[in-house]
């Protein structure tokens, strides 16, 4: 059964639905019914490119306001927060709009995978290879893959979190 997130600007929304895992995988819903989850390299490229027109530092300032309001489930405050933070952006806000809710979403998911011990840290440390240690999109959505879950705990503690 699927859950909606948010109804997006352009007509289309994001939403929950039963995926290969859970019942938490994120889609991108078009108005005509059709529907794709989000690749991470899609959304870390499109903040990777806000980074650059407007500031890495604002763009991973607002992020960590979104990571540290993310639990396990949805919540109105943290849409209000993506509301307000979207109108400080000079450009892309649409698409700064869409990329938070991603995020937000895919955090949550994240939270609530069976048995996970890194839950939105693994988002975080992704993000943090992208802009904050400058990496490409490519490494930073792919370096974690085949590192154990204490390997990419140990990374995640060396960077504060």
């Amino acid at each position: 059964m699927s859950v909606r997130i948010a109804n997006l600007e352009d007509g289309t929304h994001l939403e929950f639905d039963t995926g290969n895992f859970d019942d938490y995988c994120v889609y991108i819903c078009a108005q005509d019914g059709t529907r794709k989850a989000p690749l991470d390299s899609d959304y870390f490229s499109d903040l990777r490119d806000i980074a650059t027109r407007e500031s890495t530092e604002k763009v991973w300032k607002d992020f960590i306001g979104l990571y540290d309001m993310t639990s396990n489930r949805l919540d109105m405050k943290v849409a209000r927060y993506i509301s307000e933070i979207i109108k400080t952006y000079s450009f892309d806000r649409e698409l700064m709009n869409r990329s938070l809710y991603v995020l937000y979403a895919g955090m949550i998911a994240e939270n609530n995978k069976e048995n996970t011990r890194l839950g939105k840290r693994i988002k975080r440390l992704g993000l943090h290879t992208l802009l904050v240690e400058g990496k490409s999109v490519e490494y930073s959505v792919s370096f974690m893959r085949g590192l154990g879950w204490q390997e990419i705990d140990v990374l995640c503690k060396s960077k504060g979190f």
